[in-house]
């Protein structure tokens, strides 16, 4: 059971980042609007000429922390956060 919630957890993280709206699309550091909260991401150039410039978005949460009474219990959906979160590291 928990390996099937953790699965749900990890596709509901990448519906909400697929489903995501950009905020200032030329920027080197692109800023996208979650269900949780804003995410500042890094554009990262490739060294490939097929490829164009990726984003990555770094350290998303995908659960709340299994501390205290969460310990050895299902994920749970992060909380959300009110200001733009740096997700470069």
């Amino acid at each position: 059971k928990a390996t099937h919630a953790i699965t749900l957890l990890w596709l509901a993280l990448w519906v909400t980042l697929a489903s995501c709206q950009r905020i200032d699309p030329g920027s080197k550091y692109p800023t996208v609007t979650t269900n949780y909260g804003k995410l500042r991401g890094i554009k990262k150039e490739l060294n490939n000429e097929i490829l164009g410039p990726v984003e990555q978005y770094l350290g998303i949460p995908y659960a709340t922390a299994p501390i205290g009474d969460r310990r050895f219990q299902p994920p749970e959906a992060p909380g959300s956060w009110q200001e733009v979160r740096n997700a470069t590291q």
